[in-house]
């Protein structure tokens, strides 16, 4: 599915009410737990909307919208930004909707990856949120994101049919370091280059550095040596990242993905960064210096297997114009970290070229 992402902040975009409400009603209709009840009342919905847009205009609040190419309104979701001192570093996410024509897409884990990456961005290193702990609630699908479990009230609110029920508290915190290096002062200075042999020790401890988080592979282990690791990469698309030391700040390669003739021109991405280096823009520099080096090789297709938890990674790739396909369900089998033991789900994402292949 195409789709493009939008947010209405402190210069709101030109946006359709109606259209804002007939999500909302088509959601809630769907079985969402957003805060309102069956029936719908419309004029309910309208005067919602019109207080979190004078809200967002204010700067106090960000929606994002996503839309079809055709301009289709299919999903949203809000952050509601604290002003008072002793809670800026926090916010709540709110709303998040997803039309029930667009669900099972990966649109969800696309708007809350894209909500953190906006939350980061002002400093925000706590999100928060709750929903129903009955059936209408989503609390497998924010585990699935990184979220954590904070407890409930019990008959805290009603469901969208009428009966009282717990409600869900969840918090993800965001990495604190990230407002810290974001800067141009103490960012370092990056320089994208070919990866050769002599990186190879850097990018192996990288390469385990990402594993270990649980959320970058299956895979439980680096390779052991260079010559297992760059075996069947494409040519002239590995990579390194590093700083003015000529220190490896992270990497990314390019494997083909069949030694089909007619899919010579699809590749896979794999990016890994440094755990000091990350918030950086490190990520930033590898992934758009990978975008070129493929197109140089006549590459049209860029494609990735991430998991929904890895909000990081999946804002990378949409920045850089991937766009999610679809969710593998219960792909594999974690054998390491906090999934051990688990099936995990994979979301595919990929890049189509706008130069190569076009004719």
């Amino acid at each position: 599915m195409s789709i493009l992402l939008s947010k209405i902040g402190s210069s709101p975009e030109q946006v359709s009410t109606t259209g804002l409400v007939d999500l909302m009603k088509s959601c809630i209709e769907g079985g969402a737990s957003i805060g309102f009840m069956l029936p719908v009342d419309q004029e309910e919905l309208k005067a919602y909307w019109e207080k979190v847009l004078a809200e967002a205009s204010k700067g106090v609040r960000l929606i994002l919208v996503a839309r079809s190419l055709d301009g289709t309104l299919l999903g949203s979701a809000q952050l509601a930004l604290e002003t008072r001192k002793n809670g800026r570093h926090r916010a709540e996410v709110q709303k998040l909707m997803v039309s029930p024509e667009a669900r099972n897409a990966g649109l969800g884990a696309q708007l809350m990856a894209a909500l953190e990456t906006e939350a980061r961005e002002r400093g925000v290193t706590l999100l928060f949120l709750d929903t129903s702990e009955g059936p209408a609630g989503a609390g497998r699908f924010y585990e699935r994101l990184g979220y954590s479990y904070a407890g409930g009230i019990p008959g805290y609110a009603l469901d969208p049919h009428g009966p009282a029920s717990k409600n869900a508290i969840y918090y993800k915190t965001l990495d604190a370091k990230y407002q810290a290096t974001s800067s141009k002062k103490d960012s370092p200075r990056i320089v994208t280059q070919a990866m050769e042999e002599r990186h190879w020790e850097d990018v192996k401890t990288i390469y385990q550095e990402g594993i270990d988080t649980g959320h970058s592979t299956f895979q439980s282990t680096a390779p052991a040596t260079w010559r297992e690791f760059i075996a069947g990469k494409v040519e002239g698309c590995s990579l390194v990242a590093v700083d003015e030391t000529d220190h490896v700040l992270g990497w990314a390669v390019l494997s083909p993905i069949s030694g089909r003739c007619v899919y010579a021109g699809v590749s896979e991405v794999s990016v890994y960064i440094a755990k000091r280096a990350r918030g950086q823009g490190v990520g930033k520099s590898l992934l758009a210096a990978l975008i070129i080096a493929a197109e140089s090789r006549g590459i049209w297709t860029l494609q990735s297997g991430t998991f929904p938890e890895n909000a990081a990674s999946i804002a990378l790739q949409l920045r850089h114009g991937f766009r999610v396909v679809g969710t593998r369900e219960r792909m594999g089998l974690m054998s390491h970290g906090p999934w051990a033991g688990r099936w995990r789900d994979v979301l595919m994402l990929e890049r189509r070229s706008r130069s190569i292949g076009t004719s």
